[in-house]
């Protein structure tokens, strides 16, 4: 996926985070091009400036592994830069342009190209260097480490191969509600939309400061993409009935969150989230009229658990061309009328009466929507329904 964001495997020295890398390309069988960033000049990285006299213009040529990048066409290669955080400051600069569009000087590389790179905390880097705020906000960072019983099997025995797992072809309609239950949140907590990383910020035990992970926009909507991976493939392995990979996916997932908005914003996410104690949106779609329960028990939601529901239940209606599921949004946000909180059901009726969500289908308005016309027309989110 084009917004999936590179991956930063950050660690102790000499605890093989390189070979895994190169594992990983073998059993993907996919083309590995490395680049050691602690000793390259800045026009390595993003191109050397070249004089095109025909066009009278300037221009810049790529390092030479992006030859073989191309060659190997769409999702053939991995690109791996190593030894990060002790690229200069230059260096780290020029690495912009290709973590944000993949793009090498002039060249854009195929779709599907991955983009990973590996360092040490400051701590105990060759150069005591450490990522600008800029780059590391442009990765996904994973802490990576090795026991002592993984190490010991690995030496006596044999090192297993990386197991890979192939994420649902649907897995990017889960984006859409990821991206719901961030915002959500986000509007709950807007200290944490913009926060730069502290000086003792950390991740798993590591004190990187300005090099963490932190929240910004870019981090925040990096989460959307990888939290939707991550929680399609728990859904898919826990449908399969491999409870044990099902569980790792889902520690994944809070593990990809805290490497793009840093560990404090993740813990208050979680936090946030089993307080919420939301309903699946799908549960609601196949029975609005009952599920959930609260108003029917008479212990009505709070607002901002109703709030985001509605959300993530309008979002699930409309991620097909489904007139069935769309009424069922609307039956379920009749129900907030009924509950005396019609103008959160609002909320969701706006969007689900926009004219680019109507599904090509309809023939006559769903008597659900009746309650809202009014709510709408006077907003201004209708002229007529």
């Amino acid at each position: 996926n084009s917004q999936a964001p590179p991956i930063y495997v950050l660690g102790d020295s000499g605890i093989g985070k390189t070979e895994y890398i190169n594992a990983l390309a073998r059993a993907l069988e996919k083309n590995l091009e490395l680049l050691s960033l602690a000793g390259v000049i800045a026009e390595l990285v993003g191109g050397y400036p070249y004089a095109d006299i025909d066009t009278k213009t300037m221009d810049f040529l790529p390092w030479s592994g992006i030859r073989r990048v191309l060659e190997s066409g769409p999702a053939g290669s991995i690109v791996f830069f190593d030894e990060m955080s002790d690229a200069k400051e230059d260096v780290q600069a020029a690495t912009h342009q290709i973590l944000t569009h993949r793009k090498f000087g002039a060249v854009q590389t195929p779709k599907g190209t991955a983009l990973v790179a590996a360092g040490n905390p400051a701590s105990i880097s060759t150069t005591g260097g450490s990522l600008s705020t800029p780059v590391a906000r442009r990765l996904c960072q994973i802490p990576w480490s090795i026991t002592l019983r993984e190490y010991t099997k690995g030496s006596r025995d044999e090192w297993p191969a990386p197991i890979i797992y192939a994420l649902p072809d649907d897995w990017e309609d889960r984006i859409s509600f990821w991206t719901d239950l961030h915002c959500s949140f986000l509007e709950a907590h807007p200290d944490q939309w913009m926060k730069d990383a502290e000086p003792n910020s950390s991740l798993n035990g590591m004190v990187l400061g300005k090099s963490a992970p932190s929240c910004s926009s870019r981090t925040w909507t990096m989460a959307h993409v990888l939290s939707a991976a991550a929680d399609s493939l728990y859904l898919s392995l826990k449908a399969q009935g491999d409870f044990e990979a099902a569980t790792a996916a889902k520690e994944a997932r809070g593990v990809l969150l805290a490497g793009c908005v840093g560990e404090v914003a993740a813990y208050q996410f979680y936090s946030w989230l089993r307080n919420m104690d939301l309903p699946d949106p799908e549960k609601v779609l196949a029975d609005p009229l009952n599920y959930p329960d609260w108003w029917r028990l008479g212990v009505p939601p709070r607002s901002d658990q109703l709030r985001t529901t509605v959300s993530a239940v309008v979002t699930a209606a409309l991620d097909t061309d489904s007139l069935p599921r769309w009424n069922a949004a609307w039956k379920f946000l009749h129900r907030t009328i009924e509950g005396n909180q019609e103008s959160i059901g609002a909320m969701g009726a706006a969007r689900l009466a926009g004219p680019l969500n109507v599904p090509s289908k309809l023939r006559d308005w769903p008597k659900e929507a009746e309650g809202f016309i009014r709510i709408l027309e006077e907003s201004g989110a209708i002229k007529s329904v």
